[in-house]
């Protein structure tokens, strides 16, 4: 059996008891979220970015530093108050742990189709990047916090 720590992102996140650890944890203290932002060097001057974070207390950062480690990858820093951040914006990784742990959430499903429906698609045209981006809207819809604090939405790239 393979060890939880030996794994690389691409293959494998390990076995089922991980793959379902892991997406209850992102149902209960994980987000999805996709931003559109302006970036001088896409075709279309903006670009749809897919990020996937857990949120724990400081108490129990060594939670944060477990997923980062089985990740391989991921910026860890602080959130509010005494809470601390692990995101994941590595759209490359996100196409490959996303669909993993879709058989395994019972919560966060239609935000997981909806991130891998932005991350698969590729810009071709401007209706294509449009697209995407209404994709953002709706999959900030489903956060709560986004809805005070998200300043982009699809109808700054029209």
């Amino acid at each position: 059996m393979k060890s939880m720590m030996d794994v690389t992102v691409g293959k494998d996140l390990g076995d089922d008891i991980t793959k379902a650890y892991i997406a209850g944890f992102l149902d209960g203290d994980g987000a999805i979220t996709a931003v559109i932002e302006r970036h001088a060097e896409k075709k279309f001057s903006f670009r749809v970015r897919v990020s996937l974070d857990f949120y724990q207390h400081k108490a129990h950062i060594y939670l944060l530093h477990y997923l980062r480690k089985v990740f391989g990858e991921g910026y860890l820093g602080r959130s509010i108050r005494n809470t601390h951040k692990l995101s994941l914006r590595n759209q490359t990784t996100l196409k490959n742990i996303l669909p993993l742990l879709y058989p395994f959430s019972r919560i966060k499903r239609n935000q997981i189709r909806i991130a891998l429906r932005i991350l698969n698609t590729v810009i071709h045209k401007k209706s294509d990047l449009l697209r995407v981006a209404r994709l953002a809207d709706k999959l900030s819809s489903y956060n709560v916090r986004s809805q005070s604090r998200r300043k982009n939405f699809s109808t700054i790239i029209v």
